[in-house]
C-alpha cells in the first residue's frame, strides 16, 4: 500500500459528482494532479492567510490548532461559525467519510451562497477587517480502518446497519464503533473476536490505515467559478486490544482499549510502537490529519512565523475567578449568577442582581468573567445537605461540559479544572482486564456511584459518569478534552493552573451576535411531545424505538418537538413522524418541530431544511441562540421524554427538575417521563441506560418529578394517560339551551 499524500483540483461540478460516487475519487478521472511542489494558483498566500475551518467535532479545532502550533506556519484559524453564524453538517448519503468531506463542502458552498450570498459573506469579512483575497474555507474528515475486512464476524453483527459502502478498511469506523455502543463497546468486541480466532488457530490482523481528506477553497463572485483542492492522506497504525498499564490510565479500567502507531520507518525508535493516546505529538506531526496539512502548507507559499492566536478581539475582564459553585465564588466579582427561582432556603448566594438561567444563560455569565474555573472541595455546607445541593451541582456540571463540548465562545480559551483526588472505579485484582461492557462490571459500577462520600470525593461520581457516556458512545468528545481532573494535594496544581492560564493568554473570543431565526409555522393548538436524546448515537436499537416514537405521535395527530438534528435519536424521531406525515399527506393533523441552534446545526444538521420548512404548514424550523433558549423552547411541550441520553440529554433533566422542584408554574402539570430502556444483546444481565442517573439522583426527587418507564410501551401509555387529561382539561361545557343538546369546545 502506498502512503502519503495525494493532491487533485477540483471544479464545483466535479465535487458534486463525488459527492454522489466516493470511488470516482480514487478512480483518477476527475480533477487534475499539480505538480508536487506546485504553488496552485487559486490557493497562494505569500502574505499569510486566514483559514476559515468548518468543524463537525469540536476536537478537530483543537486537532488543525496542534498541527498549526508544530509547523508555525503564516496562518491565522478561525472557526467558520464567527463569519457564518451557523452551517449544515453533511448529509451522510456517501457512508464514506471521504464522501462526508465532499457533502461539508458542498453544505457549506450553499451556506455561504445560497443562504447568506457572496457580497454578505464579503461584507461580514470586511467587517472583520480580513482581506478576502487572504481568506480559504477548509473542511475535512478523518477516519481509520483495518486491511482486514471483519464485518463478516459474529462479534460485528449488530452494528452493520452503519458499515456503509464497501468493506471495513473503505470506511470510516466512527459510525460503526458507535453503533457497536462506543469506542469501549467496539473495542471490547475485537478483543473477543481476536481471542476466538486465536483459540482457532487463527492470526487476526490488526493493521490499518489512519486516514483523512482536506478541501480546501478561495471565494469567488460565481459559485460556478469555485475551486476546490483536496489533499487526502493515509498513515499506516496498528490496533491492539491490549489493556493499558495501570500507571498510565489511573486503573486502566473506563478506557482500557487503545491504537498504537505501527513501526512507520519515518518514526524514530523512540516514537516507533508509541501509544496514539500520546495525541498533542501524533495529532501535531504524524497524524494523516498532519500530513495532509503539511503538504497543503507546502503548494500555497506561505511563511513561517511564531504561533498566531486563533480568536480575536475583546479581552477578558477582571482578574483570575476560582469559582466552585455556591462554595467559593467571589461576590464581589460576579453580579449575575444563578436564577432566584432555584435558590434553596439554606443556600449561599452571591450578592447582587441575578439572572434566569433558562433565559440568559448564568453559567455564560459564570464563564465570561472568569479567566479559569475550578471545581474544588464542596463547602460543609452542601457536604451535609448532598441531597438538596444534588441538582444544582449536577445541572452546572452538565452544563460547563456541554458548553464545552459545543465551543461556547464565553468558555472557548478559559481553562477547566477539576479538583478530585485520584479515586478511579477498579475491579477486585483484575482493573487491567475489566471489559466495560461486562454486565457485572456494569453493576460494580453502579454501586461504587452509590458509595462514593462528597467530603472525600466531590466530583468522583460526576466525573465517572462523563466516561460512561463516552464509553457508551454517547459524549463524542474525550472527557479530556472537556476538563482536566487535578489531585488536590497535587504540590504543582498551582504551577499547572499558572501554565494554563499562560497557554490561553492573548487568545481572544468573539462570536457575532445571533438573533433567533424560525422558518416555516408554530402551532400551539395541538397536544405537544418532545424527545429528549443522543443526537449522536448510532445504536440500532435506539434509533428504531426513536422512529417508532416519533411515528406513533405523528399518528395521533400530535406536535412532535425535537432538538432538531438528523443523527441519533433526534432525527430517529424526526423521521418516524415525517415518514407517517408523508404516508397521511393532507390528512394528516401532526406537526414536527426542530429546534437547533448555532453550535449545533454545525455539528448535527437540521432534519428540517431551511426551505421545507418555508413551504410547509406543518413543519418549523427554529435556530435559537443557546441551549438555554432552545431548552425553554422544546419544555414547553406538555409531555417531555428522555431516552438514550447523551450529556446534553442530561442537562435538560436537571434543568427541568430544577425549575420544577422551585415551583416554575408552567411545569406543574407537565410530565417527564424517562424511557429506561434496555441495552442491545444484553439478555437482561446488563444494566439499563439511566441506571447510573438514578442512582445519584435522590430519591425523593425521583419520585416527586420524574416517570420511569421500562419499555415504549409503557412510554405509550403514560402518554396517552398525559393526552387524556390534557383534552378533558381542554372541553367545556356550554350552558344549553332549553331542549337543545350539550356542546363541547375543541379536543
Amino acid at each position: 500500500m502506498d502512503f502519503g499524500t495525494t493532491v487533485r483540483v477540483y471544479s464545483e461540478g466535479d465535487l458534486q459528482q463525488i459527492q454522489k460516487n466516493p470511488d470516482l475519487l480514487f478512480q483518477d478521472k476527475l480533477g487534475k494532479n499539480p505538480d508536487e511542489r506546485a504553488i496552485i494558483p487559486g490557493l497562494h498566500f505569500p502574505k499569510g492567510a486566514s483559514l476559515f475551518f468548518a468543524s463537525t467535532q469540536p476536537k478537530k479545532f483543537y486537532e488543525i490548532a496542534e498541527i498549526l502550533r508544530y509547523s508555525q506556519a503564516d496562518v491565522k484559524l478561525y472557526d467558520a461559525i464567527n463569519l457564518l453564524h451557523w452551517f449544515h453538517s453533511a448529509d451522510e448519503v456517501s457512508q464514506t467519510y471521504v464522501g462526508n468531506a465532499y457533502e461539508k463542502a458542498e453544505s457549506l458552498l450553499e451556506r455561504i451562497y445560497d443562504d447568506l450570498g457572496y457580497e454578505e459573506v464579503s461584507a461580514r469579512l470586511k467587517e472583520l477587517g480580513m482581506d478576502l483575497n487572504d481568506v480559504v474555507f477548509a473542511v475535512n474528515d478523518t477516519g481509520c480502518g483495518f486491511n482486514q475486512d471483519y464485518s463478516g464476524e459474529s462479534e460485528f453483527q449488530e452494528c452493520l446497519h452503519e458499515k456503509g459502502l464497501g468493506a471495513w478498511p473503505g470506511v470510516e469506523l466512527g459510525p460503526v464503533t458507535d453503533a457497536q455502543g462506543g469506542i469501549k463497546g467496539f473495542y471490547s468486541s475485537l478483543h473477543e473476536m481476536k481471542k476466538r480466532m486465536v483459540e482457532e488457530g487463527k492470526d487476526p490482523d490488526l493493521t490499518g490505515t489512519d486516514d483523512n481528506v482536506y478541501l480546501f477553497f478561495k471565494l469567488t463572485p460565481e459559485r460556478k467559478d469555485i475551486q476546490i483542492t483536496s489533499f487526502y492522506s493515509q498513515v499506516p497504525i496498528v490496533h491492539t486490544t491490549e489493556p493499558k498499564p495501570e500507571k498510565e490510565n489511573n486503573g486502566g479500567v473506563l478506557t482500557s482499549y487503545d491504537f498504537l502507531k505501527s513501526s512507520d520507518s519515518s518514526l524514530s525508535d523512540k516514537e516507533r510502537g508509541s501509544r496514539i493516546s500520546e495525541l498533542p505529538h501524533y495529532v501535531g506531526v504524524h497524524s494523516a490529519q498532519a500530513q495532509g496539512f503539511k503538504t497543503f502548507l507546502e503548494h500555497i507559499g506561505v511563511g513561517r512565523t511564531a504561533v498566531h492566536a486563533f480568536r480575536q478581539v475583546t479581552e477578558r475582564r477582571g482578574p483570575i475567578i476560582a469559582s466552585t459553585h455556591h462554595n467559593a465564588l467571589p461576590a464581589n466579582k460576579v453580579k449575575k449568577w444563578l436564577p432566584e427561582a432555584i435558590h434553596r432556603a439554606t443556600d449561599i448566594v452571591a450578592d447582587g442582581a441575578r439572572v434566569n438561567t433558562i433565559e440568559n444563560g448564568a453559567y455564560q455569565e459564570l464563564t465570561r468573567d472568569s479567566d479559569v474555573v475550578i471545581l474544588g472541595e464542596h463547602d460543609q455546607n452542601i457536604v451535609d445537605n448532598y441531597d438538596e445541593y444534588f441538582l444544582d451541582l449536577f445541572d452546572m456540571w452538565c452544563s460547563l461540559h456541554v458548553d464545552k463540548q459545543l465551543r461556547v465562545e464565553t468558555f472557548e480559551n478559559t481553562p477547566f479544572f477539576v479538583l478530585n483526588r485520584d479515586n478511579p472505579f477498579v475491579f477486585g485484582d483484575e482493573s487491567e482486564d475489566i471489559d466495560w461492557n461486562s454486565p457485572v462490571v456494569e453493576k460494580k459500577f453502579v454501586e461504587f456511584l452509590k458509595s462514593l462520600d462528597s467530603k472525600d470525593d466531590p466530583w468522583q461520581a460526576f466525573i465517572l459518569f462523563n466516561q460512561y457516556l463516552h464509553e457508551k458512545g454517547f459524549i463524542k468528545q474525550e472527557p479530556r478534552f472537556l476538563h482536566t481532573r487535578l489531585a488536590p494535594d497535587d504540590p504543582k496544581l498551582v504551577q499547572k493552573v499558572r501554565d494554563a492560564l499562560s497557554d490561553v493568554k492573548g487568545k481572544k473570543t468573539h462570536i457575532p451576535d445571533y438573533k433567533d431565526e424560525a422558518f416555516g409555522k408554530d402551532r400551539t393548538d395541538l397536544f405537544e411531545v418532545s424527545v429528549l436524546g443522543s443526537a449522536g448515537t448510532r445504536v440500532k436499537e435506539y434509533c428504531d424505538d426513536g422512529d417508532a416514537l416519533g411515528y406513533w405521535a405523528a399518528e395521533n395527530g400530535w406536535h412532535i418537538r425535537t432538538g432538531g438534528g438528523r443523527y441519533g435519536i433526534m432525527g430517529a424521531v424526526s423521521n418516524g413522524a415525517l415518514r407517517n406525515m408523508e404516508e397521511k399527506g393532507e390528512e394528516s393533523s401532526a406537526h414536527l418541530s426542530a429546534i437547533q441552534m448555532p453550535r449545533t446545526i454545525q455539528f448535527e444538521g437540521a432534519v428540517i431544511k431551511q426551505r421545507d420548512a418555508e413551504q410547509s404548514n406543518n413543519k418549523l424550523l427554529q435556530i435559537k441562540d443557546s441551549f438555554d433558549s432552545r431548552m425553554k423552547s422544546i419544555f414547553r411541550s406538555d409531555v417531555n421524554i428522555a431516552m438514550a441520553p447523551g450529556i446534553g440529554t442530561y442537562q435538560e433533566l436537571a434543568r427541568w427538575i430544577r425549575l420544577r422542584e422551585a415551583g416554575y408554574e408552567p411545569f406543574q402539570n407537565k410530565k417527564m417521563i424517562i424511557f429506561n430502556s434496555k441495552q442491545p444483546n444484553g439478555n437482561g444481565e446488563h444494566i439499563r441506560l439511566f441506571d447510573p442517573f438514578l442512582a445519584m439522583m435522590p430519591k425523593d426527587l425521583l419520585k416527586k418529578h420524574l416517570t420511569i418507564c421500562d419499555t415504549l410501551d409503557e412510554v405509550k401509555e403514560v402518554t396517552l394517560d398525559a393526552h387524556h387529561q390534557w383534552r378533558q382539561e381542554r372541553t367545556y361545557t356550554a350552558a344549553p339551551t332549553l331542549g337543545g343538546p350539550l356542546s363541547s369546545g375543541p379536543r
